[in-house]
């Protein structure tokens, strides 16, 4: 920024105490913060080095693009002055300087101090995927410990709190509490606080509750806006012509009213009284006087009835003795519920311990364990006291108190540069909490002396007209005690700081307001529209005008001059995108408008997804009729709807898999399709239990030719990008502890019934022109030329308050009473309490994010919005805020509000210049118009997705014209890759691969039914697999000391240390049967490998061998080969080779075990000859549970 304001120079050049810098949107927050850091490191009195900052960001692409920012202004110092060495180490530096997310600092944290937690330096993050899998594993042996007992507090949960017909209510209230927990500094200090919340030994009546002066606000407050309602009533009643003799009875009424506040501090049943005792009587009637008036008199009044008649219903209810009565009842359940989110605390943690892992919640609690020393600073916060200089914060307005804290305990008192815009903290449902940049705000202005606020108003961002829109509105609704949390005064209203050239097209209004009327129109077609697809066709025709129609330029900050506007100038900002993002593409689509939106759903409802998934889910239990249907209907066997009729009459019977069996012997096409889908499933299926996932899905693609096809299809390449995206989180969950194609569909399965999803994969670039559909929420820290910000008369998604049990971070819990006896729930008072400050919570955000929306726009705005009886609602508008004194308007229009038209629209109607009459106004200078949009009449609905199978057949074809490319085109076409056949052969295999290549096909394993797993403390503790006890058994042979004595105590003892060091799980510790080793060491093989000289164990080794080996006819490839050795030890001038199985064979079965292996021991021996000059003299498989050895003649000539 070439010249920066007064305030911009303050907050870049301020030293020796701390600042709080609260940038307004588009006050260029990021390049005062990187000026500062530049000014830092080259101050002439006192510079710090780059590695003496830390510069915290949220995110890993603004910490990148930090350091990016930093290293070119550097870089521009450099070539002002080449010769400067400090320079040049700055920017060597920078690649190691602390620019980083708090998360990732706090990992470096763990790294390297990782012995003050007592954690395996070896540790590693879990991804959501393994976590998740992790929690529902816990959760589940929780519960399942807790039904053996049944106590009859967590009966009342389980009725009370759980689902229809199973727990998971009760689970997800546990995540939900223990989030919470976690977000705070201390979190089982925060679970008991809320357990003595519910001690009532020392409360006596419900003044003395901590909820009481919530409610009491809440009652209070209701009164005040009854109280206001009768005034105004009254005042119509004094008129000359008005309802005089309402007169008297208002006056009554206005007396119960104020009795309120009278008995406000005597206590609940007095209060409640006095709530009970406002009665409204039947108003006298009497002949003349203007109607109108007494139409207007008896409106208000009703309204002040309405918010009586809610206050008697919500609070008046129950007695002192009945709310104390509720909160006895409710503290079993509540202590309960805290005892289980403990529980699972300890539960959840020794899990991640067992498997080496951290998650991100531990992050920042561990490295808080590292900092804090019992409330004060350790040895190691001291020493990064010592290291920074200084401490910088972007966007502060979203940090947590643990993160707080952990801040707060690496800085020294006076150095800390924090920078954020309260007024955009929308991320309260990642439990972030604005009230810390209040605190801190609130904090500086009383004390100056530990620090200073710097305001930065201009916006370099938007023109003058979208400002003055935003403040208009946002003056009337923002408030530090109300709507909001913060003061819109002078310091927060932003100020043109954006230079704009005029120019002709650009002197339409720049804020336009679209209402639509949400009314039953008359064409059928239309009605067929919901308010979403009609609010984007409003959008799709104006973006069409502004493009098509040259209807606006545009300033290009790159050119430097006006150009016509593109789609890519445009962005559409939703607050939600599930399912109303699609309806906006589709429409658009309709009306060939290029749209693109990047949204968290629709990959399980793509198609070629729920295939696949189908596919996965019949590979794991073909006894499943729906997956299996889907896959009998989908490409990969393409029967039709009268083709499954036929197979369904093979076998009316039984299943649908028997009746698929049975149609296989057909001799028709059904048949033949059923035998090879049933051949191929086959296959898939022995993979399944021998190979990876990741092998799985991409076989499949191999095999099938699904993923060619569907790049043939509309959208090819996005259908390409998911089945590429499925494949990468194959090989994500993989790459967890968990393993297997079941517990991965148990995983998506959770995450489908959670109203989870994963977002279809990205295809777009930055400039393609296409107009952006987004949420509000992605769009923070974005800018765009023109923007719409639809669906403004949507409802705000407010469910979370009526989940069973509240929670806040300073109330505590608010649960229901669960009554058995009764069969029913009631609230208590903390739960109305907690409801109160949540709603009001809740609203603030929504406000905060209507703010983020607005501004992002910078040179046109539009607000689109639907609203039931538009013509009626505005008349309304104008009526609630003529002869409002106040530039705010009242809180109870405010925090009544249930979308955000009810905010805008009194706002903006508010202005004398704006009606239904005259949409034109000037606001504070800018040009504002409102469109009220009629439904159209026309229009397509909603665009279907068109499958192969629907393309019609072209009868004939135009000759096409010839260009003389025709030979030249054929000769492209077809040409032949020289090297086909090596394109089939991979370039690495393992011995497990190999093997199965070289093997002879078993049999076809007979298909058996997998029935639905019973609870543990039904079917009794759940053991590990054979492959894990085998690879356990491994583990302890490779630890093994030669050098002892190899006994049974021996053994054991070996067993315990492992388990000690987390080298063995205590599930693997248990299924090692250490009889069986201890029989090999004790056998005639284990003496002689005792009694060698040299013995190699679990031996690595690869191995590079012609491809024509394997397969015939490839010449001049070859396949590197990789594996592992079990065990090999020298008899004199000879090696032996031993091969360990946990396989369970019979004394019959023992020689076919070694002719199975037989090819796998070849590979060894001939490792061993090329890689140690060796040659194998015997080759042994040994299998424990025969306690055998099987000797295997080894030929190496077969590979």
């Amino acid at each position: 920024m070439s010249q920066w304001t007064t305030s911009q120079l303050r907050a870049i050049s301020a030293r020796g105490s701390n600042l709080l810098v609260s940038a307004g949107a588009g006050a260029g927050k990021t390049a005062v913060l990187v000026e500062r850091i530049i000014g830092l490191v080259l101050d002439s009195e006192n510079p710090v080095g780059v590695d003496r900052l830390l510069v915290v960001t949220f995110t890993n692409a603004a910490a990148a693009e930090m350091r990016e920012r930093i290293g070119a202004a550097l870089v521009a110092r450099l070539k002002e002055d080449p010769a400067n060495s400090y320079l040049l180490r700055q920017i060597a530096l920078l690649g190691k300087a602390s620019i980083t997310t708090l998360h990732s600092f706090c990992l470096e944290l763990m790294r390297q101090h990782f012995y003050h937690l007592s954690l395996d330096p070896s540790f590693r993050v879990s991804d959501e995927i393994e976590s998740d899998l992790i929690r529902a594993d816990v959760l589940e042996s929780l519960l399942e410990k807790h039904y053996f007992v049944l106590d009859e507090a967590f009966c009342a949960l389980i009725e009370g709190f759980g689902g229809r017909n199973d727990d998971r209510g009760v689970q997800q209230l546990i995540l939900t509490i223990a989030a919470y927990a976690l977000s705070q500094p201390r979190p089982r200090a925060w679970l008991l606080e809320v357990r003595q919340k519910f001690d009532l030994t020392d409360k006596h009546s419900v003044c003395q509750l901590p909820w009481y002066d919530e409610v009491l606000a809440e009652i209070t407050q209701a009164a005040e806006d009854a109280r206001s309602y009768l005034q105004k009533a009254q005042s119509v009643a004094l008129l000359p012509a008005g309802p005089g003799h309402y007169g008297p009875v208002l006056a009554g009424e206005l007396l119960s009213i104020d009795r309120i506040a009278l008995v406000s501090t005597d206590g609940w049943d007095d209060l409640r009284e006095a709530v009970l005792g406002i009665d409204f009587v039947r108003l006298p009637t009497k002949k003349g006087g203007d109607t109108a008036l007494r139409d207007v008199a008896k409106l208000y009044r009703d309204k002040a009835k309405k918010a009586v008649k809610s206050l008697q219903e919500t609070y008046a209810g129950q007695s002192e003795e009945q709310v104390l009565a509720g909160l006895v009842a409710a503290a079993p359940q509540v202590q309960k519920l805290c005892d289980l989110v403990e529980e699972y605390f300890d539960l959840y943690a020794k899990a991640k311990l067992a498997k080496g892992l951290v998650d991100f919640a531990d992050l920042e609690h561990m490295a808080l364990a590292i900092l804090d020393d019992e409330g004060e600073p350790s040895a190691v916060a001291l020493e990064l006291r010592e290291k920074y200089a200084e401490v910088l914060v972007d966007e502060y307005q979203d940090i947590n108190g643990v993160q707080e804290c952990i801040l707060g305990l690496i800085s020294r008192g006076n150095n800390r540069f924090m920078v954020g815009d309260i007024k955009q903290s929308i991320y309260g449902f990642r439990l972030a909490e604005p009230g810390v940049f209040r605190a801190k705000e609130e904090a500086f202005l009383e004390k100056p002396e530990i620090g200073e606020c710097i305001h930065l108003s201009e916006n370099f961002r938007s023109r003058p007209a979208v400002l003055c829109a935003v403040n208009y509105l946002f003056r009337q609704l923002m408030s530090g005690r109300g709507v909001g949390a913060v003061d819109y005064g002078e310091k927060a209203e932003l100020c043109p700081g954006a230079v704009y050239p005029e120019h002709q097209a650009t002197a339409s209004p720049h804020v336009e307001l679209a209402l639509l009327d949400r009314r039953v129109v008359d064409d059928e077609e239309e009605a067929d529209l919901d308010v979403t697809a009609r609010e984007a066709r409003v959008v799709a025709k104006k973006v069409l005008e502004l493009v098509q129609g040259g209807a606006l330029n545009v300033w290009d900050k790159v050119l430097k001059c006006y150009r016509p506007a593109q789609y890519r100038d445009i962005v559409v900002l939703l607050r939600a995108t599930s399912n109303r993002a699609d309806t906006f593409i589709d429409v658009f689509t309709q009306l060939s408008v290029p749209a693109y939106a990047d949204t968290n759903s629709g990959y399980f409802e793509a198609i070629e997804i729920m295939n696949m998934l189908n596919l996965l889910r019949v590979i794991d239990n073909p006894r499943q009729d729906i997956p299996l249907t889907g896959v009998l209907r989908s490409p990969f066997v393409s029967l039709s709807g009268e083709e499954l009729a036929e197979v369904r009459m093979a076998e009316p019977r039984l299943g649908y898999w028997d009746a698929v069996l049975a149609a296989s012997q057909l001799e028709n096409d059904i048949g033949y399709k059923l035998i090879a889908f049933l051949t191929q499933l086959n296959s898939w299926r022995k993979l399944a239990r021998r190979g990876g996932l990741p092998e799985l899905v991409w076989q499949i693609y191999e095999d099938t030719g699904y993923y060619l096809y569907v790049g043939a299809l509309p959208g090819g390449l996005a259908r390409q990008a998911n089945l590429r995206a499925l494949y990468d989180r194959a090989c994500q969950y993989e790459s967890t502890s968990f393993r297997g194609l079941f517990r991965f569909l148990r995983f998506i399965e959770r995450l489908q019934e959670q109203s989870g999803d994963l977002g279809t994969a990205k295809t777009l670039g930055e400039n393609e022109d296409v107009v952006r559909v987004m949420s509000i929420h992605k769009s923070k820290g974005l800018e765009f030329p023109i923007v719409f910000v639809a669906g403004l008369g949507n409802k705000f998604n407010l469910k979370d308050l009526n989940q069973p049990v509240l929670i806040h971070k300073e109330l505590g819990l608010g649960p229901q009473v669960v009554d058995l006896a009764a069969r029913c729930l009631y609230p208590t008072l903390p739960r109305l309490a907690i409801r109160r400050r949540l709603r009001g919570e809740s609203l603030s955000e929504e406000l905060r994010v209507l703010y983020v929306a607005m501004t992002r726009a910078r040179e046109k705005l539009y607000l689109v919005g639907s609203i039931n009886k538009r013509d009626e609602a505005i008349n309304t508008w104008q009526e609630a805020v003529q002869e409002l004194d106040d530039t705010l308007l009242p809180a109870s229009m405010t925090s009544s509000a249930k979308c955000y038209l009810d905010w805008i629209g009194p706002a903006y109607y508010r202005h004398s210049d704006l009606n239904p009459q005259s949409p034109y106004a000037d606001i504070d200078g800018a040009r504002f118009c409102t469109l009220h949009v009629q439904a159209e009449s026309g229009g397509a609905g909603q665009v279907a997705l068109e499958t192969m199978a629907e393309f019609q057949t072209v009868a004939s074809l135009l000759p096409l014209p010839d260009h003389g490319y025709g030979d030249v085109l054929r000769q492209r076409f077809n040409w032949v890759y020289a090297a086909q056949a090596a394109t089939t052969v991979p370039a690495k295999m393992s011995v497990s691969e190999l093997k199965r290549k070289l093997a002879v096909e078993m049999d076809a394993v007979p298909y058996q039914s997998l029935a639905r797993q019973r609870p543990s403390f039904i079917r009794g503790q759940q053991g590990l697999t054979a492959s894990e006890i085998g690879t356990a058994m491994h583990m302890l042979m490779q630890h093994v000391d030669l050098k002892e004595t190899i006994t049974y105590d021996y053994l054991t003892g070996l067993r315990a240390d492992m388990l000690t060091c987390n080298l063995l799980t205590v599930a693997e510790a248990e299924a090692i049967d250490l009889s069986l080793i201890n029989q090999f060491f004790t056998s005639a093989l284990g003496q002689r490998m005792l009694r060698s000289p040299k013995v190699w164990r679990e031996l690595p080794f690869s191995l590079r061998i012609p491809a024509n080996e394997i397969y015939p006819g490839v010449e001049g490839e070859h396949i590197f080969i990789q594996g592992v050795i079990d065990c090999l030890f020298e008899e004199g001038d000879r090696v032996v080779l031993v091969d360990f199985k946990n396989d369970k064979v019979s004394a019959s079965g023992l020689q076919a075990a070694a002719d199975s292996y037989r090819i796998q021991l070849e590979l060894y021996t001939r490792a061993i000859r090329e890689l140690l000059k060796r040659e194998v003299h015997e080759a042994y498989l040994y299998l424990f549970a025969a306690g055998v050895p099987v000797r295997v003649d080894v030929t190496p000539a077969r590979v």
